[in-house]
């Protein structure tokens, strides 16, 4: 259902407006006037990056609570985690078959009452969670070298 506007300008001239938007319907193609719905990113409080196995046997770990972090250091996580495709995931794991010596990486984001998990190794890490995964194997602490 269409609405009309009609408005009398300056009393001689008459402009009649018809527009889905007028009945309600905001999500019309062609509906130049539409407001645009702004994608805001789950709100994340804590994340923890591991990174094990390998010939050698590796224990990385990387933990933080957001809000602690510097600015930029923030920024730059919540973009990586973004962009990686973590928060689209309840909870996802795709490893190897019959695969030694791989590297394997977990992902843990953790906020507004969710939990973001993935677990993949070398063989199974998609692209979009290979700049998080570099970007955090330099942030990570190795376990073997604690004890």
């Amino acid at each position: 259902m269409r609405k009309t506007l009609i408005l009398v300008l300056g009393g001689l001239a008459l402009v009649n407006l018809s527009s889905p938007a007028f009945a309600g319907i905001d999500n019309c193609k062609g509906d130049t006037n539409k407001t645009k719905t702004v994608k805001k990113m789950n709100k994340i409080t804590d994340f923890s990056f591991a990174q094990s196995g390998g010939i050698m046997g590796m224990d990385k770990r990387y933990e933080a609570r957001l809000a602690e972090l510097e600015s930029a250091d923030r920024q730059k996580l919540e973009k990586l985690i973004q962009s990686s495709g973590l928060l689209k995931v309840k909870s996802e794991q795709r490893l190897t078959r019959g695969a030694a010596d791989m590297f394997v990486y977990q992902f843990i984001a953790k906020g507004d009452k969710k939990e973001y998990a993935a677990t993949f190794d070398d063989g199974t890490l998609p692209d979009s969670f290979r700049p998080l995964a570099s970007y955090l194997q330099g942030k990570a602490v190795d376990n073997r070298k604690r004890n």
